[in-house]
């Protein structure tokens, strides 16, 4: 027989089935029972705590008398904690949330008085992204834990495997073939059996000379009698076979001879008792959307402004509110959590902390915005608004909106918005709302804000000619007259901005320079493009069928249909019209059935859900920006986006954490599967569709999945609202449940949900028509601070930080985690090594090129103010300046 390595844990899910307070009260006796063996068995090795940090938190938090005792057991190697935070899930978050998951929890595990764990062990995620191996490395590590989607029935013939990701970055992997989850009773005879019925699943593909056996289960105490029952089994069978060791040990008993070499994305699902659970891509959508929100505001705006704000005006960085902040977002991403498979009141939890975090970035961006305002020498001598870009790329000829706020409503006057050199830039008013109670800039007087002032709010458009990358531009705001003697003021401006637009609209037809757009009586649109000399129609459609599965899986229901919402009654119109957008609206009263009844057929009673559809065509642009409110009053159904697109192929591409997938577009199915396969694949922010020659990227600010077709048809589940958390009669999972069948009323997602989609249309494929540029011009648009007149030193426009480098892409831009130095990170989103440079506002004195965990690898060249460096292909770069002190 082969040796047997045991490692003794426990898998925590702080949500799930409970609720975050009762798991917590169920905490309290497991970690009690377990300090004390820990500390009274001297024969007990080790406890393996899950690979994250968080449950020791939530545990101090209530007994922080009790961290003394921890940190002797950290110390001593007895309890292994980290190196994440929590147990995320993939697919489902952004790259940067991974990166801070590692940087936060191995900060917290190496504070308790030891090192963290060196195995990156992550044992209940559905999947693995490609670029774990690359994030496994870049902070120092070389081993990696997984088990759901590794390889499928025919191909999964080993244990152990080298894991290669696309920048080339390799880990030894260890498969849990059979799962972490064994709980080993602690009589002898159970044990002895146990042990031997897991060995013997195990011992197949093991192909070295150790077998890892995992003793534990979710939420379970330790076995306190592991070390006697290992001595006994030893001595019945004669030989040292069972013996207690740490994941590390086992790992350098490995050779890597024995190892099997894949490569990227795990996501397959056919092995036995692996379930993929693909319905956790789109369970309780509210969340992920909400998700996408707010990491948008800590990676895009909080950070890298506050940041900013402390080079410009010697602010001090709020390091630890915005940690507070990321803790909560972390919470919010353990994979019950985030993924939506657990009990309503989880979710409820959820939103809570995101409205928290919420309130957090809303001040912080408050407080660094109206300050970077305040540094320019403004535009003009009265009000100006300050329009901000937190993306690297120069946007030209784009179309900005921002709420402008008056005391004094005067009749015949019109605005006019200039540049520093005394250009008119095109105006178009879309709302107004009198009577506002608010107030113009920022103060960090909690009484001003408690006295708002009574303002007329305009909601203005303006087309600005250059807003430069990550920076700003000041634009002067004045009202002139159009009706008496000063009247030429106004002709003339009218003179100055008439051709500044590409804009015409003819019936229902709009079209700018690069697109045509016909919008159909049923609520459809139909697009030229001028570029490519294509032609799409009836492209945004919504397709609505029933779904009798449950958060972790989707299930059509008997007899289904499926309906179309051209099918619904639908009123269209023109909401705003002028010389830098248009907007059409389309207002559907659909009627769906009610819900799914208890044999599983959808129900003959058919209520009213809402849909109101915005659809915006702006001057110069090659997008349409797409905004569709749902009413959803439906229950056991899902709504998913249609587009049509005409584009046959084979293979597509998505966005994923810091790379670009691509895959078939239809899954292989094998022989024999566990779990009904489904052709829906995890995206982030994008998906396109291209044959090489002409393309449309759907960008969006929350899909989680697409499913795609050979033809061209691509969908994206807008809404998936189901009743239970697992259901024992869901058909594509083998008529078994996924965990316990709670009813989760708020999962039919009642109410009201606004998803926010665009359209890009492009040459060639999505590196040619630059889709990751469009992409993230749609996902972070620029944010614009009102003004008045400032003397700062800056000029009315510049940028914060300049980067340049083919394929390229920011990441994040934050305090470094020790020291007063800066971190900037970028990422390469082609196949290919790219020659990069970055220059910054304030004065380089040095940059050095860091791994993730910040720690120093090498220097950068720097010549007047410039740092050159190179990027490999698809590589996380991250780059730590050190600037001129005043």
């Amino acid at each position: 027989m082969k040796k047997m390595h045991l490692v003794s844990h426990v898998h925590w899910d702080p949500a799930w089935y409970l609720p975050y307070e009762q798991y917590r009260i169920t905490l309290i006796p497991l970690m009690k029972k377990l300090l004390n063996i820990l500390e009274d068995n001297k024969e007990y090795k080790s406890f393996m705590f899950d690979g994250q940090v968080d449950a020791i938190d939530d545990y101090l938090l209530l007994f922080p008398e009790d961290r003394p005792r921890i940190e002797r057991l950290v110390k001593s190697g007895k309890l292994i904690v980290g190196p994440w935070y929590i147990q995320p899930e993939e697919f489902l978050l952004s790259g940067e949330t991974h990166i801070r998951n590692m940087l936060i929890g191995m900060k917290k595990a190496n504070g308790y008085g030891g090192a963290h764990m060196p195995v990156t062990y992550l044992c209940d995620m559905v999947g693995h992204i490609a670029q774990m191996p690359q994030l496994v490395k870049g902070f120092n590590m070389n081993y990696f834990v997984g088990w759901r989607g590794i390889l499928d029935g025919e191909e999964r013939d080993a244990a152990g495997y080298i894991w290669e990701a696309p920048d080339g970055s390799q880990i030894l992997m260890k498969d849990l073939t059979n799962g972490y989850y064994n709980f080993i009773p602690g009589d002898f005879e159970s044990f002895e059996a146990k042990i031997d019925e897991i060995y013997k699943i195990l011992e197949p593909y093991e192909k070295g000379e150790h077998i890892l056996i995992m003793q534990g289960a979710d939420h379970r105490p330790p076995i306190e009698n592991t070390p006697e029952l290992i001595k006994q089994y030893n001595e019945k069978k004669g030989s040292d076979l069972l013996e207690q060791v740490t994941l590390l040990e086992h790992f350098e008993s490995i050779n890597i001879d024995d190892c099997k070499p894949i490569k990227g994305e795990l996501r397959k699902a056919w092995f036995p008792h692996s379930f993929m659970l693909t319905g956790i891509l789109t369970a309780r959508m509210s969340i992920k959307y909400k998700n996408e929100y707010v990491s948008r505001e800590l990676e895009r705006w909080a950070e890298p402004f506050a940041s900013v704000n402390s080079w410009i005006n010697g602010a001090e960085y709020p390091y630890n509110l915005l940690s507070y902040a990321w803790v909560k977002q972390l919470k919010c991403a353990f994979h019950d959590c985030i993924y939506g498979a657990h009990v309503d009141s989880v979710t409820e939890d959820i939103f809570n902390d995101y409205k928290k975090i919420l309130e957090i970035t809303d001040w912080t961006n408050g407080e660094s915005l109206y300050a970077l305002t305040k540094s320019i020498h403004t535009v003009g001598d009265g009000d100006n608004i300050t329009v901000f870009n937190p993306t690297q790329w120069e946007r030209t000829n784009y179309t900005v909106d921002f709420d402008y706020l008056v005391i004094e409503d005067k009749e015949g006057y019109e605005f006019a918005v200039f540049t520093d050199n005394g250009e008119y830039l095109p105006v178009q008013v879309t709302a107004l709302e009198k009577g506002y109670k608010g107030y113009t800039g920022f103060s960090a007087n909690q009484w001003e804000q408690c006295d708002p002032t009574l303002y007329n709010k305009y909601t203005l458009s303006v087309n600005v000619p250059i807003i430069p990358g990550f920076g700003y531009i000041n634009l002067g705001i004045k009202r002139i007259p159009i009706i008496d003697q000063k009247a030429e003021e106004y002709i003339k401006v009218r003179k100055l901005t008439m051709d500044k637009t590409d804009i015409r609209l003819s019936g229902n037809v709009c079209e700018n320079s690069y697109l045509k757009v016909a919008f159909e009586d049923n609520g459809y649109i139909s697009v030229y493009d001028k570029t490519t000399h294509s032609y799409y129609e009836n492209i945004n459609r919504i397709e609505e069928s029933g779904d009798k599965g449950d958060l972790y899986n989707y299930s059509s229901p008997y007899s289904d249909k499926t309906y179309y919402d051209s099918g619904a009654k639908t009123v269209t119109y023109i909401q705003d019209k002028g010389p830098n957008k248009v907007v059409f609206v389309t207002e559907r009263k659909w009627m769906l059935p009610r819900e799914v009844n208890d044999i599983n057929y959808r129900s003959d009673d058919l209520v009213v859900n809402t849909l109101k559809t915005y659809v915006t065509i702006s001057s110069y642009s090659k997008l349409i920006e797409i905004k569709t409110v749902i009413d959803n009053q439906s229950k056991d159904h899902r709504y998913r986006l249609f587009i049509p697109t005409g584009i046959e192929g084979r293979e597509i591409q998505s966005g994923s954490q810091f790379y670009i997938n691509n895959r078939k577009r239809i899954i292989d199915i094998p022989d024999s599967y566990i779990e009904q396969p489904m052709n829906n694949q995890p995206q982030r922010l994008f998906t396109d569709v291209s044959d090489g020659k002409r393309g449309i990227t759907i960008i969006s600010r929350g899909f989680s999945e697409y499913d795609a077709r050979d033809n061209g048809d691509v969908y994206f589940t807008m809404l998936r609202c189901v009743s239970h958390l697992s259901k024992d009669t869901n058909g594509e999972r083998s008529y078994c449940n996924a965990g316990p069948g709670y009813a989760t009323p708020l999962a039919q997602e009642i109410g009201i949900h606004e998803i926010e989609y665009a359209l890009y249309f492009h040459q060639g494929d999505y590196i040619v028509g630059e889709s990751v540029k469009a992409c993230d011009e749609f996902y972070a648009r620029p944010r614009c601070v009102q003004g008045n007149k400032y003397d700062g030193n800056l000029p009315a426009s510049g940028s914060y930080i300049t980067l340049n480098g083919e394929g390229i892409v920011l990441s994040a831009v934050k305090k470094a985690e020790n020291g007063n130095d800066w971190i900037i990170r970028v990422y390469n989103s082609l196949d290919k090594s790219a020659d990069a440079t970055i220059s910054t506002i304030n004065k380089i004195v040095k940059a050095t090129k860091t791994n993730l965990n910040e720690d120093y690898e090498s220097d950068l060249v720097i010549k007047d103010n410039i740092a050159t460096f190179n990027v490999g292909a698809y590589e996380i770069y991250t780059i730590c300046l050190t600037f001129e002190e005043e």
